[in-house]
Protein backbone atom coordinates (compact mmCIF):
# COMPACT_ATOMS: atom_id res chain seq x y z
CA UNK A 1 0.00 0.00 0.00
CA UNK A 2 1.21 3.73 -0.78
CA UNK A 3 0.88 5.58 2.22
CA UNK A 4 0.78 9.47 1.44
CA UNK A 5 2.44 12.09 3.78
CA UNK A 6 0.74 14.98 3.71
CA UNK A 7 1.23 17.89 5.84
CA UNK A 8 -1.08 20.70 6.05
CA UNK A 9 -0.41 23.95 6.57
CA UNK A 10 -2.79 27.49 6.99
CA UNK A 11 -1.34 30.41 4.88
CA UNK A 12 -2.34 33.76 4.79
CA UNK A 13 -2.64 34.94 0.76
CA UNK A 14 -3.45 37.68 -0.79
CA UNK A 15 -6.79 37.98 -3.33
CA UNK A 16 -7.84 41.13 -4.54
CA UNK A 17 -6.74 43.24 -2.12
CA UNK A 18 -7.43 41.15 0.78
CA UNK A 19 -5.86 39.00 3.41
CA UNK A 20 -7.59 35.14 3.01
CA UNK A 21 -6.46 31.99 5.04
CA UNK A 22 -5.97 29.58 2.70
CA UNK A 23 -5.37 25.83 3.86
CA UNK A 24 -3.30 24.08 1.38
CA UNK A 25 -1.39 20.63 1.45
CA UNK A 26 2.50 20.06 0.93
CA UNK A 27 3.78 16.78 -0.21
CA UNK A 28 7.34 15.84 0.11
CA UNK A 29 9.11 14.58 -2.61
CA UNK A 30 9.44 11.44 -1.90
CA UNK A 31 5.87 11.64 -3.22
CA UNK A 32 7.16 11.60 -6.57
CA UNK A 33 8.31 7.71 -6.42
CA UNK A 34 4.85 6.94 -5.10
CA UNK A 35 3.56 8.70 -8.10
CA UNK A 36 5.73 6.84 -10.58
CA UNK A 37 4.12 3.49 -9.69
CA UNK A 38 0.49 5.57 -9.58
CA UNK A 39 0.83 6.33 -13.18
CA UNK A 40 2.27 3.08 -14.05
CA UNK A 41 -0.17 0.96 -12.81
CA UNK A 42 -3.26 3.53 -14.25
CA UNK A 43 -1.69 3.05 -17.17
CA UNK A 44 -1.68 -0.52 -16.84
CA UNK A 45 -5.42 -0.49 -16.45
CA UNK A 46 -6.12 1.66 -18.98
CA UNK A 47 -3.73 -0.75 -21.65
CA UNK A 48 -5.32 -3.54 -20.40
CA UNK A 49 -8.70 -3.32 -19.81
CA UNK A 50 -10.36 0.53 -20.96
CA UNK A 51 -8.58 0.49 -24.04
CA UNK A 52 -10.01 -2.73 -25.71
CA UNK A 53 -13.46 -1.50 -24.36
CA UNK A 54 -12.94 1.45 -26.05
CA UNK A 55 -14.25 3.86 -23.94
CA UNK A 56 -12.80 6.78 -22.74
CA UNK A 57 -9.71 6.42 -20.42
CA UNK A 58 -8.98 6.99 -17.13
CA UNK A 59 -7.96 10.42 -16.41
CA UNK A 60 -5.98 11.28 -13.66
CA UNK A 61 -5.24 14.35 -14.58
CA UNK A 62 -6.24 16.08 -11.03
CA UNK A 63 -3.11 13.74 -9.56
CA UNK A 64 -0.61 15.98 -11.73
CA UNK A 65 -1.21 18.84 -8.81
CA UNK A 66 0.22 16.12 -6.50
CA UNK A 67 3.00 15.83 -8.48
CA UNK A 68 4.10 19.29 -9.69
CA UNK A 69 3.20 20.38 -5.80
CA UNK A 70 5.93 17.75 -4.69
CA UNK A 71 7.77 18.82 -7.49
CA UNK A 72 8.33 22.52 -6.81
CA UNK A 73 7.67 22.51 -2.96
CA UNK A 74 4.10 24.03 -3.28
CA UNK A 75 0.90 23.69 -1.32
CA UNK A 76 -2.40 22.35 -3.11
CA UNK A 77 -4.97 24.62 -1.92
CA UNK A 78 -7.36 22.68 -0.21
CA UNK A 79 -9.73 25.52 1.51
CA UNK A 80 -10.06 29.07 1.15
CA UNK A 81 -12.05 31.06 3.39
CA UNK A 82 -14.15 34.16 2.25
CA UNK A 83 -11.78 34.38 -0.88
CA UNK A 84 -14.07 34.32 -3.19
CA UNK A 85 -12.28 32.63 -6.09
CA UNK A 86 -9.79 29.58 -6.04
CA UNK A 87 -6.71 28.76 -7.24
CA UNK A 88 -4.76 25.03 -7.58
CA UNK A 89 -1.33 25.73 -5.55
CA UNK A 90 -0.01 28.31 -4.08
CA UNK A 91 3.95 28.99 -4.13
CA UNK A 92 5.24 29.76 -0.35
CA UNK A 93 8.25 31.32 -1.46
CA UNK A 94 6.84 33.52 -4.12
CA UNK A 95 3.58 34.50 -2.54
CA UNK A 96 1.78 33.84 -5.36
CA UNK A 97 -1.00 31.69 -6.43
CA UNK A 98 -0.90 29.53 -9.46
CA UNK A 99 -3.33 28.03 -11.54
CA UNK A 100 -2.21 24.46 -12.75
CA UNK A 101 -3.39 22.77 -16.08
CA UNK A 102 -2.48 19.46 -17.41
CA UNK A 103 -3.30 17.31 -20.29
CA UNK A 104 -1.77 13.71 -20.85
CA UNK A 105 -2.24 13.21 -24.42
CA UNK A 106 1.06 14.94 -26.83
CA UNK A 107 -1.76 16.61 -29.10
CA UNK A 108 -3.07 18.46 -25.64
CA UNK A 109 -6.70 18.25 -24.77
CA UNK A 110 -9.31 21.08 -23.95
CA UNK A 111 -9.00 22.31 -20.68
CA UNK A 112 -11.81 24.47 -18.73
CA UNK A 113 -11.97 27.74 -17.15
CA UNK A 114 -14.84 28.59 -15.54
CA UNK A 115 -16.40 31.67 -14.17
CA UNK A 116 -20.13 32.42 -12.78
CA UNK A 117 -21.43 34.40 -15.98
CA UNK A 118 -19.74 37.42 -15.43
CA UNK A 119 -16.72 39.55 -16.52
CA UNK A 120 -13.43 38.92 -14.84
CA UNK A 121 -9.78 39.95 -14.73
CA UNK A 122 -7.10 37.50 -14.75
CA UNK A 123 -5.10 38.95 -11.36
CA UNK A 124 -8.68 37.81 -10.12
CA UNK A 125 -8.02 34.44 -10.66
CA UNK A 126 -4.67 33.78 -10.11
CA UNK A 127 -0.60 35.25 -10.67
CA UNK A 128 0.76 32.27 -13.08
CA UNK A 129 -0.48 30.17 -15.27
CA UNK A 130 1.42 26.50 -15.18
CA UNK A 131 0.55 24.03 -17.82
CA UNK A 132 2.02 20.38 -17.62
CA UNK A 133 2.66 18.55 -21.06
CA UNK A 134 2.41 14.71 -18.91
CA UNK A 135 1.99 12.52 -22.02
CA UNK A 136 5.94 11.65 -21.79
CA UNK A 137 5.28 11.43 -17.42
CA UNK A 138 6.82 7.66 -17.39
CA UNK A 139 9.72 8.55 -20.17
CA UNK A 140 11.56 11.38 -20.21
CA UNK A 141 9.34 13.54 -17.84
CA UNK A 142 6.80 16.21 -17.94
CA UNK A 143 7.33 19.69 -19.34
CA UNK A 144 5.77 22.20 -17.30
CA UNK A 145 5.50 25.60 -19.11
CA UNK A 146 4.43 29.10 -17.64
CA UNK A 147 1.96 30.62 -19.82
CA UNK A 148 2.36 34.35 -19.81
CA UNK A 149 -1.32 36.10 -19.39
CA UNK A 150 -1.12 38.11 -22.72
CA UNK A 151 -0.29 34.92 -24.75
CA UNK A 152 -3.19 33.29 -23.17
CA UNK A 153 -5.48 36.19 -23.63
CA UNK A 154 -4.59 36.38 -27.18
CA UNK A 155 -5.13 32.91 -27.75
CA UNK A 156 -8.03 32.08 -30.16
CA UNK A 157 -10.83 29.72 -28.64
CA UNK A 158 -13.88 29.77 -30.74
CA UNK A 159 -16.16 30.99 -33.51
CA UNK A 160 -12.87 33.89 -33.96
CA UNK A 161 -12.98 34.85 -30.61
CA UNK A 162 -9.81 35.03 -28.32
CA UNK A 163 -9.70 34.17 -25.14
CA UNK A 164 -9.89 38.13 -23.50
CA UNK A 165 -12.78 38.34 -25.36
CA UNK A 166 -14.79 35.79 -23.63
CA UNK A 167 -13.60 36.07 -20.20
CA UNK A 168 -14.57 40.06 -20.67
CA UNK A 169 -17.99 39.40 -21.90
CA UNK A 170 -18.26 37.01 -19.07
CA UNK A 171 -18.80 33.41 -20.80
CA UNK A 172 -19.07 30.75 -18.54
CA UNK A 173 -16.66 28.01 -19.68
CA UNK A 174 -14.21 28.35 -21.48
CA UNK A 175 -12.45 25.47 -23.48
CA UNK A 176 -8.69 25.97 -24.60
CA UNK A 177 -6.23 23.64 -25.66
CA UNK A 178 -3.07 24.91 -23.93
CA UNK A 179 -1.02 22.22 -25.68
CA UNK A 180 -1.56 24.48 -28.91
CA UNK A 181 -1.09 27.64 -26.94
CA UNK A 182 2.42 26.40 -26.16
CA UNK A 183 3.14 25.30 -29.75
CA UNK A 184 2.06 28.23 -31.57
CA UNK A 185 4.28 30.45 -29.56
CA UNK A 186 7.26 28.09 -29.17
CA UNK A 187 6.95 28.40 -25.23
CA UNK A 188 9.74 26.62 -24.04
CA UNK A 189 9.65 24.43 -20.51
CA UNK A 190 10.42 26.27 -17.51
CA UNK A 191 11.00 22.79 -15.60
CA UNK A 192 10.38 19.21 -16.39
CA UNK A 193 9.76 17.01 -13.37
CA UNK A 194 10.73 13.53 -13.48
CA UNK A 195 9.81 10.61 -11.72
CA UNK A 196 12.27 8.65 -10.03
Amino acid sequence: MIKANCETKDAEVIINGRQITARLNFYPKDQLVAMRRFFHLAEKLNSEFVDNWQQRRLNYTEFSEVMIASHLGMGIAKSIKGGGNTFDLYDPVEKERIELKASWKPEGSPVSMRSRGHSWEISEKWDRLLYVDCSDALGYGSKIYEIPNNVLDESHVSNGENFKSCRLRGKERIMINLQQVVDKNLLKPIDVCRLP
